[in-house]
């Protein structure tokens, strides 16, 4: 359904209609579900619904996947753990989407990763055909646009690519 057709979209929830054009509004106000149910007077997972069913909808939603921003770490190549953080990265980090996964058979590298960056997503225990791993999925806006610099900027290409050149730091 495109975004003609959501313009005459609704949702009624306790007896309040809400329109396409209304929430899309409050969207682009920046206003988060939990803001939004406070203005609505319903719980934030009904927001998160709501805001669920208009994107379904067709309903641009530019607060999807917006996190207000924290604080994320850079990383000083210039000191030695700085450098073998990039040589962990180097070697684990892998592409989806527009984000980051860090996987590696020990739980450690995933950790220091996840500390020295300041990142707040936890890392998990997955399993596979070659065995268990930890895996950190890397999705905050912010924390992707960190890891994206510091890897272009030393020329990293994906770990599956023909030709892999190692990080070019001091």
């Amino acid at each position: 359904m495109g975004w003609a057709f959501a313009e005459e979209y609704t949702i009624t929830v306790k007896n309040h209609t809400i329109t396409a054009s209304e929430w899309l509004a409050w969207r682009k106000q920046g206003l988060s579900n939990t803001e939004i149910s406070a203005l609505l007077n319903i719980s934030p997972s009904m927001a998160r619904i709501i805001a669920r069913k208009f994107r379904e909808a067709g309903v641009p939603d530019p607060q999807y996947r917006k996190r207000k921003p924290g604080f994320v770490g850079n990383l000083n190549t210039m000191i030695d753990s700085g450098a073998y953080v990039l040589g962990i990265l180097w070697g684990t980090a892998s592409t989806f989407g527009e984000g980051y996964w860090v996987r590696h058979r020990q739980k450690w590298y995933v950790d220091v990763v996840r500390e020295y960056l300041g990142i707040t997503a936890e890392g998990h225990e997955s399993y596979s055909n070659t065995g268990s791993q930890w895996r950190l999925k890397i999705t905050r806006a912010a924390e992707v646009a960190t890891i994206k610099n510091l890897l272009e900027r030393y020329g990293w290409v994906p770990r599956k690519s023909r030709g892999r050149p190692y990080p070019s730091v001091p």
